[in-house]
């Protein structure tokens, strides 16, 4: 199974890329959920560089916010860069609708 994203370490930092443009489907979703979680388990800090990808599905946006409290929470820093405007935006879309939905949900 191809590996969708490559790492290399500069400092004390790991910066993630991806190897393709579209990252989309149940198998993406699964293999990108395997490869980061298992690097945020070995880094303190991590960049993912979105630099050549066009399109993300929304269940990639709910993984990286996943990764980003993870990350967060064990003290380390979670980046991401060179999104796309299309992929920028439906990320904040998605991130927002979620927080309204949190904070809807504690009211209740």
């Amino acid at each position: 199974m191809a590996q969708i994203i490559r790492m290399q370490e500069i400092g004390d930092v790991a910066v993630v890329s991806f190897r393709q443009q579209k990252i989309r489907g149940e198998a993406d979703c699964n293999r990108l959920i395997d490869e980061l979680f298992a690097l945020v388990g070995e880094r303190q800090k991590i960049l993912v560089d979105f630099l050549g990808v066009q399109f993300v599905s929304v269940n990639i946006v709910n993984i990286l916010i996943t990764l980003q409290k993870t990350c967060r929470a064990e003290g380390g820093a979670f980046v991401l860069c060179n999104m796309a405007k299309n992929v920028r935006d439906m990320s904040f879309c998605y991130s927002y609708i979620l927080f309204k939905y949190a904070r809807t949900a504690k009211r209740l």
